[in-house]
């Protein structure tokens, strides 16, 4: 717990301007935005001189309730420093997103709409966090800018119901040409996601950088449906093709 404890005190340092507080080991409470955050060590390691921290973010309506879970994976030389860098990558790309959603000021507004088989919806699409090119190399960051703009097709497929809904998209490209993706529609893999987010990283050119990364997260406002109202899927609604 010593390693998530740190990152709420990062976080809490960090977002002063949504009247932040430590409530417990590992949680903290924004209470301008009326959510509360849990971070939670999924594996602390050292790899060499390379220290990384993998850690799931959750925020919710209520502590320690099941929420938007998002992976953030810190990477410095020690493990404190991994540990911020992971409660950076939230801050940066998921925090603002959270805070226009909980319509408090954000420089973030509305992506565009998308019409899926269930609706139509607002998407509010983060900033993307590139990682892996040099600063006057446009990629991956132009291929970063639209990995939400790629999922577009196969969202309007999708029979999503008139409720709020989030996406956790990561891409990467190895220096020998290989790739990972992962795509999370409210919490679970989608495979139809990950194997676009997939052909996008695949179109990157090869570089001498051991990884390429970008990462963004994504949420899907209803227009004609609650869009306060954090509510994950039921079994019966996937078994029936319903997210």
């Amino acid at each position: 717990m010593h390693n998530a404890s740190h990152g709420i005190d990062l976080l809490v340092a960090g977002a002063q301007e949504y009247a932040p507080s430590k409530v417990a080991d590992g949680v903290a409470s924004l209470q301008a935005l009326d959510l509360f955050i849990e971070i939670r060590e999924v594996q602390a390691l050292h790899a060499g001189s390379l220290s990384v921290f993998i850690s799931e973010f959750t925020a919710s309506a209520r502590e320690r309730q099941k929420g938007i879970t998002i992976t953030c994976v810190g990477r410095a030389v020690d493990m404190p420093s991994a540990v911020g860098d992971a409660v950076a990558q939230w801050s940066l790309g998921v925090l603002p997103v959270l805070a226009q959603w909980r319509g408090k000021h954000s420089c973030f507004s509305p992506s565009g709409q998308v019409e899926t088989h269930g609706g139509p919806f607002d998407l509010l699409a983060g900033p993307v966090i590139a990682r892996g090119h040099s600063e006057g190399d446009s990629h991956p960051a132009i291929g970063g800018v639209s990995l939400s703009k790629s999922l577009l097709p196969a969202l309007r497929n999708q029979r999503l119901a008139q409720r709020l809904h989030w996406l956790e998209l990561f891409d990467c490209k190895f220096d020998d040409g290989s790739v990972e993706a992962t795509c999370r529609l409210d919490n679970r893999d989608w495979l139809a996601g990950t194997k676009v987010l997939s052909d996008v990283a695949s179109a990157w050119p090869t570089t001498k950088e051991p990884i390429q990364s970008c990462r963004q997260f994504v949420m899907l406002l209803p227009k004609n449906g609650d869009t306060q109202q954090i509510i994950l899927p039921t079994f019966w609604s996937r078994l029936f093709g319903k997210a």
